[in-house]
């Protein structure tokens, strides 16, 4: 077991393999490797990562710092479950933007959620849109020079990047505006003064900023009268690109957490009973390696359960499954890759692994699960949502994944895989497929539409 057993059994920092080898040659999932990955990630960040994602191809380029005229874009997507989206129009048919509202608008259809007290960057390839980021606001203990560089370290993965956007969600005033010393002061100005300053550095150039508040939207960097002037986001509602991705079915939900896969219970009053038998005689198996017939036996059901709408019979036994935690975990690895390479397992399960995706293949699992869900019932689903928001964190949405992991605890507030993987996402863990242009998520849609 990777991550159940972290609480146990800790080998010596040495020893670099998931288990010892048997007499047969197969290393067992017993012992647990968590700490050596976490510790990697030992400093919590001086804020919260909770959304990177490499966009769709989309032409955006503002022609001054604080206006954003002349922008044409393909309109973008946030990854959601297949048998979700909406396909009655083509995505990749091109949009001309022509007001900030319409940029205003982008960001939280790129997201599916508003942001609130929040810092979004899009970085640019000249007039291309590339990859976003979304961060809480700095905390008081956090430096602008600190929570400035912690940004960059996530976006400069965009090698190709010359610019970027930037936007500041908040309520909050700052200030010198509020003694009147500056009416036109915005809240957090050090910090993205200071972002704005490395991103000079890397050969970036800013090319705009807004402050969205609950009352309105205006540019970041304005100082004089006529530019700080409030608008109503009634403008944002009422802009061209957003009624386009509206029919696009690009949507938006206030908390993460509504976008979540969480069908009601219409199985039978029996069906937890029928998961909790099965799951104490695989327990009592005990498989520990890829080779045990009972771990066999559970790759193949899953495996063959791709592609198909399940019983309840059939979702009760694949359930069951995930009850044991050693079949868990080979079953998440088995999301995006079925090597039975032991290197490659501990890289997939901890984000590390550096391959393309069998996008297809996690599609597919993403689709079985929220089949899986109606017939579970509710003290049953910790290991579903798990697995979920495992697959929404490898396609670069770490809000939505936190709130599945969230999800989980809510059922059961032990469960060891869900608090590891909150945790790690707490920390700024980002899986390297979703760093990597080539390998990403987006990567695999945009060839594929």
């Amino acid at each position: 077991m990777f991550f159940a057993a972290v609480l146990r059994i800790i080998r010596p920092r040495s020893t670099p393999s998931i288990g010892c080898a048997d007499s047969t040659g197969q290393k067992p999932l017993r012992r647990s490797y968590v700490a050596y990955f976490l510790r990697d990630f030992s400093p919590a960040l001086p804020y919260g990562l909770t959304v990177l994602r490499r966009e769709r191809a989309s032409e955006l380029a503002s022609r001054q710092k604080t206006h954003g005229e002349g922008i044409h874009c393909w309109s973008p997507r946030v990854p959601t479950p297949p048998q979700q989206r909406s396909t009655t129009m083509n995505e990749n048919q091109p949009f001309k933007v022509t007001t900030t509202a319409d940029i205003l608008a982008y960001v939280p259809r790129t997201l599916g959620f508003q942001p609130r007290e929040s810092l979004a960057v899009i970085t640019m390839r000249g007039k291309q849109l590339s990859l976003s980021l979304r961060v809480d606001l700095p905390a008081e203990t956090a430096t602008p020079a600190d929570y400035a560089q912690g940004i960059m370290d996530y976006i400069l993965a965009d090698t190709a990047a010359d610019g970027a956007l930037i936007f500041v969600y908040t309520d909050e005033v700052a200030d010198a505006a509020k003694t009147g010393t500056n009416h036109y002061a915005k809240p957090y100005m050090a910090h993205v003064q200071a972002l704005e300053t490395e991103m000079e550095r890397a050969g970036w150039q800013v090319r705009g900023g807004w402050l969205i508040t609950n009352l309105g939207w205006m540019p970041f960097f304005c100082e004089e009268e006529g530019c700080c002037i409030l608008q109503q986001h009634e403008e944002i509602r009422d802009s061209a690109l957003n009624a386009h991705m509206v029919v696009t079915g690009h949507t938006v939900d206030e908390d993460p957490a509504r976008s979540l896969i969480d069908p009601a219970f219409i199985g039978s009053d029996t069906a937890h009973t029928t998961i909790e038998n099965a799951a104490y005689w695989l327990n009592r198996l005990d498989p520990q390696d890829f080779t045990h017939p009972a771990m066999s036996e559970a790759r193949a059901a899953w495996s063959s359960a791709l592609g198909t709408t399940p019983t309840e019979a059939e979702a009760c036994e694949l359930v069951a499954y995930l009850k044991n935690p050693a079949i868990r975990d080979r079953i998440l690895v088995d999301i995006l890759s079925t090597t039975d390479d032991h290197g490659a397992f501990l890289q997939i399960i901890a984000g590390r692994y550096e391959s393309t995706p069998d996008w297809s293949r996690v599609e597919a699992m993403q689709t079985l699960l929220a089949h899986l869900l109606p017939y579970t019932p509710t003290e049953d689903r910790a290991p579903l949502f798990t697995l979920l928001g495992w697959i929404t964190w490898h396609q670069g949405s770490s809000s939505i994944a936190t709130a599945y992991m969230e999800k989980a605890l809510d059922i059961s507030s032990q469960y060891r895989l869900a608090r590891l993987m909150k945790e790690l996402i707490r920390r700024g863990g980002v899986p390297l497929t979703a760093m990597n242009e080539r390998t990403s998520y987006g990567a695999y849609w945009r060839n594929k539409h």
